[in-house]
């Protein structure tokens, strides 16, 4: 009743002969239209983000941004004797464990920007993938 009233002093605030437009949503679908006329809901209504795969995206993107930060630390050639850099590359080479040995290279900076790369985009890949199948 009071949405109404102010819909009404709205109308009467512009005063127009024409007769408003009135669009349809799909949560008001009265039933009068065929089904076809009705919009459906988008893919990103029917799959909404859960703490579950929220967690699991975000221990993606934190592997990945360590390791991608490991990458830039050793490009800088930063110093290692600093805590927090000691620490970020020590994580990044632990977390690149599984997968030594994949590439064969005699120069140990391009093997470990290889590895850590590949490293980064796989585990990317798979947070990525498994977030998107537990929204369903």
């Amino acid at each position: 009743m009071a949405v109404n009233v102010l819909r009404n002093r709205r109308r009467d605030r512009h005063h127009t002969t024409e007769t408003p437009v009135h669009r349809r949503r799909w949560w008001r679908h009265t039933g009068t239209a065929p089904a076809t006329d009705r919009p459906q809901p988008g893919r990103h209504l029917l799959a909404r983000r859960t703490p579950v795969s929220n967690m699991i995206m975000g221990a993606a993107l934190a592997a990945t941004l360590i390791l991608l930060l490991g990458i830039l630390l050793t490009a800088i050639d930063a110093d290692t004797g600093d805590l927090l850099v000691g620490y970020t590359l020590q994580t990044a080479s632990w977390l690149a464990t599984p997968f030594n040995g994949v590439f064969h290279d005699p120069d140990p900076q391009t093997y470990r920007y290889l590895t850590w790369g590949l490293t980064a985009v796989i585990y990317y890949a798979a947070g990525r993938t498994l977030s998107h199948l537990i929204r369903f």
